[in-house]
Formats: C-alpha cells, structure tokens, sequence
C-alpha cells in the first residue's frame, strides 16, 4: 500500500502571478510526486476522499487541466478501507493504493498547516497560492469537510 504525503513548497511568483510567493501543492506516493510540478485541485482531491468517481485532481496554474495537456481524468476507487487510483496523465501511466484513514489525515493535517500558514488575502475572492485553482474559502471546506466527512457544495461548482 502506497503512504500519501502533501507539502507545500514557497517559490517566486512566475510571470503571470500577482503575489509576491507562490505556493505550490506537491503531492507524493511514497517519495514520488504525483503532480510532477503541476497544480492541485484541492476541492477534487477532498471530494476524492470520500466518494469513487473521475476527478480532476491535477490541473494547470489557470485551473484548466486541459492547458497542462491532461484530458483523462484521475479514477478514483473505494475498495472497504482502501482508495485506490488509476491515472494516465500526466504520464506514466500508474496505480497508487492508499489506507483511507492515512489518506484522510495525510490530507487533513497538511491543509490544517496550509490554513495557519499560508498567508491569507485580505480580499476573500483572491487566492494565496499564487494561482487561480483554489481560494482561502476552499481550503476551509476541504478542512471542514475532512473533519465532518460531510460533502456539501462549495460555490466551485458553479
């Protein structure tokens, strides 16, 4: 079974950002990241946590996974106390299995960390990664929503 670890890692702002550090979502099973650089659909990969489905886990910096050349989605599975993944782009194609109590609070204690430390705008409607795939707002349902186990809609999916 594979151990499900995110960090966040600070870097200068790109050419198109408008804040003065970026912070960057890295997800990893076991030491290999998944996203391989590219951006975290944090809302997708809560939603992943509790229900089977396709989700669009990773994405590009605009929050269209189809600019960063992904156009299958990650396949998600629930299998008694197991999630298990299929994903095909980006490339290789691969399999992870992770215990879903160690996915939960993999998740729950990173976003927790993101949430005290993270520097958080004063306009709500901006987003502190440095990118437009998530705002402050989000990273509080995804937390409400691990500790709850309750799905409720988010405004993301408008």
């Amino acid at each position: 079974m594979n151990t499900l670890r995110h960090e966040i890692e600070e870097k200068p702002p790109g050419h198109h950002l408008r804040f003065e550090k970026n912070w960057v979502g890295k997800l990893y099973a076991d030491r290999h990241c998944i996203n391989g650089g590219l951006y975290l659909n944090y809302v997708e990969l809560v939603k992943s946590a509790f229900l089977p489905g396709k989700y669009d886990i990773i994405t590009c910096s605009c929050g269209e996974s189809g600019c960063a050349g992904i156009f299958e989605l990650v396949t998600v599975t629930h299998d008694g106390d197991r999630i298990v993944w299929h994903l095909v782009e980006p490339g290789p194609e691969r399999w992870f299995e992770f215990s879903k109590d160690q996915y939960r609070s993999a998740l729950l204690e990173s976003l927790r960390w993101v949430q005290a430390e993270v520097p958080r705008p004063e306009n709500p409607n901006d987003y502190p990664f440095g990118h437009t795939c998530i705002y402050p707002w989000h990273i509080d349902w995804c937390i409400r929503t691990l500790e709850t186990g309750i799905i409720e809609e988010t405004g993301y999916e408008q």
